[in-house]
């Protein structure tokens, strides 16, 4: 597990694996490595909101008094009540003094200094004093609404799990006062806590404990949830999957609305995007077809999934179920299998249609372009001939899945300086730059094991697969072997010949080094003999050219080829900023070199190529750079023409490892639409459990617009990002037309602005935790580039899907439960 730096006075250089367990358990902004860490993540944050909704359910039932109010206590004031509304005034009362002296309007003096235990603390300002006691009642009315809890039904586990927050809690504050203790012994500091450090132990403790927490009432709830899932029968869910199923269709005749819809803009789309750039055809398609296709699915859902559950319970359906042996989970997870049924065969249906389209209307003009440029060049029109077959070319390179191998880019300036960007010509994007034509400029990319750009310490391998781009049994890839094998043995007699070898690894050392040499030898032989093969083969070609045999000689040639790998397959699109001393018309050159950055000595592979913006380029180097590279390879680009300026991004120019079919990575696109529907229909489940129809219906639309259009922004109101102020506060400016870095005139509507803005700016900050990212399940960009969507990709983003939809199906669970239903 990596070293995670704790922020305290000498912090240690090395942690006990305890701590750092602590931290990846108890800091939701600290994980582990792989797939672990990220469920650890997960789990973090589901954990938090699980904590905060156990807690809040059970505030609100002491709000209320009991589950059965006693008639005696009628007209008597609600202590919880009028306790919440007192620290809810305390609480606005802080939040505006803390505007007020945020904007000087009212000079507040400080409290304090004050003695504690010998120390002096403070003077401390008043607004962060009254936080504090907001904070310590806060946290007291909690207590008492949760020691009350035992008082109803089920008190061992209400009990257990009470006591377990608390422990959770404890532990927390003792981790971060033994890292705090560690960061003292290591930094030499003696003496008692100081209350800073006090402080910080009791702060951050606190936070430490309440992802513990929450993590103990995910597993508690999760403990109460399984048990209600081993109830469950296939039986039950696929009669209410089936009843769903019948229902979308003939009631409310969703799905057949939706063909409908499809069908007709389908049969108009070719008029009005038709006449488009011929390279740019597969992208347009392909993007309309995947944005309509997601709009009607999830209007559909959006009108089906949050009104099913209340239009049962209002019509009084309902009861029939309830009051069989049907479990409430059984209920939700019916119907949510029923829906996804029915997305599923339209998903089929569209995706179907939607290839023989796109084959018949986009693969046809691949053929008729080629076609063109043939006439062009039979009538002598070479210029164009070669434009319309890059035209085709572009095309077909749409209509495929292509898988890229991607490097770490790197910058040297016109005076040979490195760089981790090129020169800014000031209207492009941030993450694209520029390198100076005919000037030792150069950007390099590195297929390499290089820094991660967010820490530094690790290193991400981004070195390319030579066994798969290597035939296994060609020269090249026999060399490449062959020379794996014998760095592996000097490596091997190296650690044997080491002092410090332990003998327990002698034996497999010699093992190892034992089997390789008749590796070796094999591999030698075999090596030999092709070699000798292809000296013969290219003495019989020239020979046979000699003779006049050219047939002959060609097939020969065929042979020599079939035993070397073929070339490296090199791609990349970049684009040109020209200057008022350029040239019109005239080309723009670059030069590509790659070369081997295990072995210097292998000679590199130089290329000058006219730069043709807007179009992917494909250029290959030769497989013999590959040999003993160990993945590691070097690409450098230049600009050879003066005044002008090339520029490129990191994902400009990748290696092409392979090339697939279009229909099976359409189809892979369809997907990411799926999950998409998957979480909306789990949202409006739950928001049908217990809202009425109009506004379950209103939420799971909220949902979507937030998660598809909004979510970025909430993003970067989360990290504090987004200038302005809060959200009343930037409403005040956009309607007053003022911009956004000036302080706005502190008039009493702009206090109690920002005074409000205090409350809603961590409301949504945290909805970043809960709003679904369904732009991060879209994969329709890649599919409509001609990028392929791998497994991984895929597997990643199943994962994500089912961790957005799992929660909402559980929370809609334990609301149905809690809820009567039943006549």
């Amino acid at each position: 597990m990596p070293f995670i730096a704790i922020w305290a006075q000498g912090a240690p250089d090395r942690l006990p694996a305890w701590l750092q367990w602590m931290i990846v358990l108890g800091d939701p902004q600290y994980t582990t490595t792989g797939p672990l860490g990220g469920l650890i993540t997960w789990a973090k944050y589901l954990g938090l909101i699980c904590l905060l909704g156990w807690v809040s359910a059970q505030f609100i039932i002491a709000l209320r008094g009991s589950e059965k109010p006693d008639p005696r206590r009628a007209g008597r004031p609600n202590f919880m009540l009028l306790s919440l509304l007192a620290i809810g005034a305390l609480t606005l009362i802080t939040a505006f003094l803390s505007v007020l002296d945020q904007n000087r309007q009212l000079p507040i003096p400080p409290v304090g200094p004050l003695t504690l235990a010998g120390q002096t603390i403070g003077p401390i300002p008043l607004p962060a004093l009254l936080a504090g006691v907001v904070a310590v009642l806060g946290l007291l009315l909690v207590e008492i609404a949760l020691w009350s809890s035992l008082s109803r039904g089920s008190v061992l586990g209400r009990g257990l799990l009470v006591l377990l927050l608390h422990g959770a809690i404890g532990i927390g504050v003792w981790s971060l006062y033994s890292i705090q203790m560690q960061a003292r012994l290591r930094g030499g500091i003696a003496g008692p806590i100081s209350p800073p450090e006090l402080q910080f132990i009791l702060l951050e403790g606190v936070r430490y404990g309440a992802t513990l927490a929450g993590l103990v009432t995910l597993l508690y709830l999760t403990f109460v949830f399984l048990g209600e899932a081993a109830q469950v029968r296939w039986r039950r869910l696929s009669a209410i999957a089936w009843h769903t199923i019948i229902e979308s269709f003939r009631r409310t005749r969703a799905p057949w609305a939706v063909l409908a819809v499809f069908v007709i803009i389908l049969a108009f789309t070719n008029w009005f995007l038709g006449r488009g750039r011929t390279a740019e055809l597969a992208r347009i398609f392909v993007s309309t077809l995947s944005v309509i296709t997601t709009f009607l699915l999830m209007i559909m859902i959006v009108l089906m999934a949050p009104i099913s559950i209340p239009n049962d319970i209002r019509q009084q359906t309902i009861y029939t179920v309830v009051s069989k042996p049907v479990r409430r989970l059984e209920l939700i997870w019916g119907r949510l299998i029923g829906y996804m049924t029915v997305i599923t065969l339209l998903l089929a249906i569209l995706g179907g249609v939607s290839i023989f389209y796109l084959n018949r209307v986009v693969g046809s003009r691949v053929g008729a372009t080629r076609d063109a440029a043939r006439a062009a060049l039979s009538e002598g029109r070479v210029d164009e001939a070669r434009r319309l077959d890059q035209q085709a070319t572009q095309l077909a390179n749409r209509m495929s899945a292509r898988l890229p191998i991607f490097g770490s880019l790197i910058f040297y300036d016109s005076r040979d300086q490195l760089r981790t960007r090129g020169v800014d010509v000031g209207f492009e994007s941030a993450n694209r730059s520029h390198i100076e034509g005919a000037t030792p400029g150069k950007a390099i990319w590195r297929f390499d094991g290089v820094p991660d750009p967010t820490n530094p310490r690790f290193l991400l391998d981004r070195r390319l697969p030579v066994d798969k781009l290597l035939a296994p049994e060609s020269l090249e890839g026999l060399e490449n072997r062959l020379i794996s094998l014998q760095t592996e043995a000097v490596n091997l007699d190296r650690r044997l010949a080491a002092p410090d070898v332990r003998p327990a690894d002698v034996r497999s050392l010699n093992e190892r080094r034992k089997t390789i040499e008749p590796e070796i030898r094999a591999i030698t032989t075999d090596f030999e003999q092709k070699r000798t093969t292809e000296q013969e083969l290219v003495a019989r070609a020239r020979a046979a050219e000699t003779a006049g045999k050219a047939d002959e000689a060609t097939r020969l040639r065929q042979q020599v080829d079939a035993l070397h790998s073929p070339p490296i397959p090199l791609e990349m699109t970049f684009n040109v900023f020209r200057t008022t001393k350029g040239v019109l018309g005239e080309a723009v050159n670059a030069s590509l070199v790659v070369r081997n950055a295990n072995r210097p000595e292998v000679p590199e592979s130089r290329s000058l190529f006219p730069v043709q913006e807007y179009y992917t380029r494909r250029m290959t180097f030769p497989s013999r750079l590959l040999v003993g590279s160990d993945g590691r390879i070097h690409v450098t680009v230049q600009c050879q023409t003066p005044t002008q300026f090339l520029g490129m991004a990191e994902k400009d120019l990748y290696v092409l490892a392979n090339q697939g079919p279009f229909w099976l990575n359409y189809l892979r696109g369809l997907a990411g639409i799926w999950l998409q529907a998957l979480v909306i229909t789990a949202i409006g489940l739950f928001a049908g459990t217990f809202l009425s129809w109009p506004v379950a219906l209103l939420l799971t639309l909220a949902a979507y617009l937030a998660g598809q259009l909004a979510f970025g922004f909430l993003e970067q109101f989360a990290q504090g990002q987004v200038q302005g102020g809060g959200p009343i506060e930037s409403l005040i400016r956009l309607l007053g037309h003022d911009n956004l870095a000036s302080d706005l005139a502190p008039t009493a509507g702009v206090l109690a602005a920002q005074t409000l803005d205090r409350f809603f700016t961590p409301i949504l900050s945290s909805l970043i935790y809960i709003v679904p990212n369904l732009n991060a399940l879209d994969v329709s960009d890649t599919v409509a580039s001609g990028f392929a969507v791998t497994n991984s990709t895929l597997l990643d983003h199943v994962l994500l899907g089912i961790g957005y939809a799992l929660p909402f199906t559980i929370a809609a669970y334990f609301i149905l439960k809690n809820r009567e239903v039943a006549a």
